[in-house]
């Protein structure tokens, strides 16, 4: 009979213990759905060129080009765990006209593969700079 209850009790602590245990890691994946990183092991990457594909996107204005206008402009978005961006904002600025057409352009980008935090797809913010040259 007292072999009985030991072992009773030593199966309950046992089960209490893997319930706890296996309800944080629960937690823990929860946590990092929703929290951002700024930093990761592997940060997001664009499928193909992104370079390309702004350059094939951005339109400007004759006048833009005639009075050539240049500079640095710095988009911060975050990277999802799915691959999908959103959170857009300005950065850095020069010119407020190249900011409102990065914006819109930045918007229409396709899904990216996304940055990665101990093996795992994770969200994090992204900046990139997109550097306005006249020729």
């Amino acid at each position: 009979m007292k072999r009985f209850i030991f072992i009773l009790f030593l199966f309950l602590v046992t089960d209490t213990t893997i319930t706890q245990a296996f309800s944080s890691f629960q937690n823990d994946f929860v946590e990092n759905e929703k929290k951002v990183y700024t930093v990761v092991e592997e940060m997001p990457s664009f499928k193909g060129n992104v370079n390309t594909w702004l350059i094939s996107y951005l339109r400007f204005s004759k006048r833009t080009i005639r009075e050539g206008v240049y500079g640095r402009v710095m988009v911060k978005f975050i990277v999802k765990s799915d691959g999908r961006l959103s959170d857009f904002s300005i950065y850095r600025s020069t010119n407020h006209e190249l900011d409102t057409k990065v914006l819109r352009v930045i918007k229409k980008m396709p899904k990216c593969n996304p940055g990665k935090h101990n093996g795992i797809p994770v969200s994090c913010y992204y900046i990139l700079p997109i550097v306005f040259c006249p020729q």
